[in-house]
């Protein structure tokens, strides 16, 4: 196998893995937020899977039909229409193809996970599960529930009316 196909397998699964961890992470806040909100009115928890479930699908989905070399070319200009090129004739046996590659293989070398991943964006994140993890505790644990709290109003203005 030529060294150029390794390396668009190499995009390809490096970046796949890293947007599957990013959908993810917004699953879960997703998740966190449903759960939440059926546990307080009083709907069963466990129907916040369908609307994770399907925030996964779509954005996995979305983002494994993306054009990985048009990611790279996008965070790092040097490589700009370079990779795309090289990508695109990786089959082909030409003395010019095979420098082009070996130049964006050389180039890619200076590419780095880091260029992908927002850490600010990705703390607040991870950030925002913690306290929709504590929001849960903290509600289940003192049961409140507006359902049962919104039926009990009308109760609690007839008794005030008969005193």
């Amino acid at each position: 196998m030529k060294p150029f196909q390794n390396v668009v397998k190499e995009i390809n699964r490096t970046l796949t893995e890293m947007i599957l961890f990013e959908n993810i992470v917004n699953t879960t806040i997703v998740f966190l937020v449903f759960y939440l909100i059926l546990t307080v009115i009083d709907f069963s928890p466990f129907l916040a899977f369908i609307p994770a479930l399907a925030y996964l699908g779509f954005y996995s989905y979305m983002s494994f039909r993306s054009y990985k070399p048009g990611i790279v070319e996008s965070k790092y200009s040097p490589l700009r229409e370079k990779l795309r090129t090289a990508a695109d004739n990786v089959g082909l046996e030409n003395p010019v193809v095979e420098e082009l590659q070996y130049e964006v293989t050389s180039e890619m070398k200076n590419v780095g996970l880091s260029m992908f991943i927002n850490p600010r964006t990705l703390s607040y994140r991870i950030f925002a599960v913690m306290v929709l993890s504590f929001l849960i505790i903290f509600t289940s644990t003192l049961n409140i529930k507006f359902l049962e709290f919104a039926r009990k109003v009308p109760d609690i203005f007839a008794i005030s009316r008969l005193m």
